[in-house]
This record gives structure tokens, sequence and C-alpha cells, in this order.
């Protein structure tokens, strides 16, 4: 996938003989992608620039109102690390007893069909 930017000069094409409003390249452009409005999309990323920069402005205040200092904060930030860590050992065993539960669980259905079918193979045989 490829972007560009294309500006349409009222001179250059008036000079070849185009279409100002270059409806025409405008709509073969479509055949090929996404044709949009250059301010559009600029204002779409400033958008999306400004939310992630009012994130991290509020995380900031977050901080500032906590009067976390930096000695605190390396504290925190070790804290959450091993916290991170031991969750990730729980993670790890629940996911393994749940492989088990479901081993388990696929054995006794296994085992419930075959006593079935020999119930089934003794009442056809008292009959």
């Amino acid at each position: 996938m490829i972007k560009v930017v294309l500006t349409i000069m009222d001179d250059v094409c008036l000079a070849n003989g185009k279409d100002v409003n270059a409806t025409h390249l405008l709509e073969v452009a479509k055949t090929y992608g996404k044709v949009t409005n250059f301010d559009d999309e600029v204002a779409g990323l400033k958008a999306e620039y400004q939310k992630s920069l009012d994130n991290v402005v509020a995380q900031n205040k977050a901080l500032e109102a906590q009067n976390i200092n930096a000695e605190e904060l390396v504290w925190l930030n070790f804290i959450r690390e091993r916290k991170a860590i031991e969750t990730e050992g729980f993670v790890k065993q629940i996911d393994a007893r749940d492989k088990v539960i479901e081993e388990v669980r696929a054995d006794s259905q296994k085992r419930a069909e075959q006593l079935a079918l020999f119930a089934e193979q003794l009442k056809e045989m008292a009959t």
C-alpha cells in the first residue's frame, strides 16, 4: 500500500486544458483506492495525535496529584514488574490446569459413550 498527496493546481490544469476540479481524475483514482479530502485527513491525524497527547498529560497530572517523587516511582515500577511476573506464573498454572480439565472432560465423555453403548448391547442381549 502506498499513500500519495496530489495537489491540483488551477494554473497547471488551465495550461494543459484540464478540468480545474479534476473530476475525471478523481473518479479514476477511486478505482485504485480511497480518495479523501486532504484537510479531512490532516484533521483526523491531528485529532488522533491530540488524543494521545491528552492521555499523556492526564497521566502526568495523575502522577503529580499523587505526589510521587522519582524514588517512589522507581519502587512503584518495580512492584508492578514483580506483580506482572507473578501473575504470568499464575496464568500459566491456570492454563495448564484448564488443559488437564479439558482432557479429563473428553476422556469422561468417551467413557460415558462407551458405557451407553455397552448398556445398549446388554439390553439387546436380554431381549
